[in-house]
């Protein structure tokens, strides 16, 4: 039986398509990009000492070579001229040592990606990866060739948003090493690392489901791969042993050969921590039959229209509420709508539609301001939802993304409150730089004292830490406030928000941010 059809009947026994898990090895075969040690011995070119000094003083651990040269190579890119234009481009993104490498290798990729070409011989099996049918995307690589072949998913970069950022499971891409368009987020060096497996376990859990539910096809790796083997070890750790053998059919290692003259598919075994991993082990001399597999996987609906109808039931899953009524409504029903709390339909749901905005969390806001992928209406938000929030001594509600959404902050600055109830229109006029000064004494000394309120937020993280920008980010001069800065160390630390400690500052400098950046103020 031909690999195709083998792996396609494979395939076939599952009622989930399959997740592909890709590696450096799919970017260096289609585009040429180097594997990280070889971008590290490229990159230590730029420093005064050769790759062989940095890795004989790492004892050959490529995470802590990095390190050693991303300290050697920030002093140079912060005195060098010829690294001016890049620091007047990226200053801002240097939150540590580490940050000047990360930016000068994720700028190199981008260019690269962007100018280099498939290889002719090779644009067959580019077609057929296109047309694969895969429920989902799992990558270590910082480049972004993934996402041009499927510019559909929707992707989510680091450990964090994936944690935290409400994946849907289909149709996503999960960069769990970080993305070259995000240079803070390169898994890179030994501290990187280290970060990294602190939060593994948590990573595991989250990718627990996708290795119980579907067939994982790995790509671009090799058996052997330790980072790959540490992520598969967390994740079977969380199983006991009849569990781990469940996995034995879906867990499928690809590897290429190109001296082979036959392919083969049989069955495996890696070894990880002391427990035994069955897998099925594919070697082939070409991809295409692969691709041809999975493009044969039945599916009624593409990938990125099912993405979109689970996004929309996603906050009933989420809160679980049994006091919610989900309701399957005839066309010709006359239920009254007040009866009525979430509708699967066929037709227009105009009538039906507004009622879904009384049920909106004010944690789904700080979302949807932080992220602005809530899809809101910003009327309703405004007249159904806002007056909620605003009970007893509940201060910090974003409002004027939904106030310029609405079209009610004109071109003068000023807001249109008619139609909006009372302690919403209060809500918008009390809003000032002082409503957000936070009461902590301490910190406000030590800020003023070092000058930080005419600095930036990357400034005050670099020097004082991420406590610090939560805590007193506010007292920011409005003029020293970039909004895409500001948004960016949101999106990298919504987490804090779901912490008690940190939760009330968190809300307040996400209130800050609609302000600054969607007030009446803003061009």
């Amino acid at each position: 039986m031909a690999l195709n059809e083998q792996l396609a009947d494979h395939l076939a026994q599952f009622q989930t398509a399959p997740f592909l898990f890709v590696g450096s090895g799919m970017s260096r075969r289609y585009l040429g990009l180097e594997s990280w040690e070889a971008l590290l011995e490229k990159f230590s070119a730029l420093t005064d000492l050769p790759y062989a000094y940095y890795r004989s003083q790492a004892e050959s651990d490529l995470a802590s070579a990095a390190s050693l040269m991303a300290k050697n190579f920030s002093t140079k890119w912060w005195s060098e001229d010829s690294y001016a234009n890049s620091r007047k481009k990226y200053e801002n993104l240097c939150t540590s040592e580490r940050s000047p490498l990360k930016i000068e290798i994720c700028r190199y990729l981008t260019e690269e990606v962007s100018k280099r070409k498939v290889p002719a011989a090779l644009s067959d099996e580019i077609s057929a990866l296109r047309n694969v049918v895969v429920d989902g995307i799992i990558t270590t690589n910082w480049d972004s060739f993934i996402e041009s072949i499927f510019p559909d998913f929707r992707a989510y970069v680091g450990q964090d948003q994936l944690l935290f950022g409400s994946p849907q499971g289909i149709a996503e891409i999960y960069k769990i090493h970080g993305s070259s368009n995000e240079p803070n987020s390169l898994v890179l060096t030994k501290e990187d690392y280290s970060e990294f497996e602190r939060k593994n376990p948590y990573l595991a859990a989250k990718l627990l489901t996708t290795f119980i539910e579907h067939p994982v096809i790995f790509m671009g790796y090799s058996l052997s791969d330790k980072n790959i083997l540490s992520i598969i070890g967390a994740i079977t750790g969380c199983l006991n042993n009849s569990t781990v053998k469940k996995l034995q059919d879906r867990l499928i290692f690809v590897e290429w050969d190109g001296t082979s003259n036959s392919d083969s598919m049989v069955s495996s075994v890696i070894n990880q921590g002391g427990v035994q991993i069955p897998v099925k082990q594919i070697t082939t001399s070409g991809f295409v039959p692969i691709y041809k597999a999975m493009s044969e996987v039945q599916r009624r609906f593409p990938a990125q229209v099912l993405r979109r109808l689970k996004d929309q039931v996603y906050d009933l899953v989420l809160n679980n509420d049994p006091k919610g009524k989900l309701y399957v409504k005839d066309i010709n029903d006359t239920t009254p709508n007040d009866d009525i709390d979430v509708v699967f339909g066929v037709g227009a749901i105009k009538t039906l539609q507004e009622r879904g905005y009384v049920g909106l969390r004010r944690d789904d806001l700080m979302r949807d301001i932080v992220f602005d992928d809530g899809e809101l209406n910003a009327e309703q938000v405004l007249t159904k939802s806002m007056e909620g929030f605003l009970q007893g001594s509940v201060k910090f509600v974003p409002i004027f993304k939904y106030l310029r959404e609405a079209k009610r902050i004109d071109g003068k600055g000023g807001v249109k409150t008619s139609g909006l109830p009372k302690k919403v229109e209060f809500h918008v006029k009390r809003h000032d730089q002082a409503f957000f000064h936070p009461p902590l004494q301490a910190y406000r000394n030590k800020f003023n004292s070092k000058g930080s309120y005419k600095k930036g937020i990357a400034y005050i993280e670099s020097k004082l830490g991420v406590d610090w920008v939560i805590n007193i980010a506010c007292f920011l001069n409005k003029e020293c406030v970039d909004c895409g800065e500001l948004r960016e160390f949101l999106q990298r630390n919504f987490h804090y928000l779901e912490q008690p400690a940190t939760r009330s500052a968190m809300a307040r400098l996400i209130c800050f941010y609609d302000w600054i950046c969607y007030g009446p103020d803003v061009e």
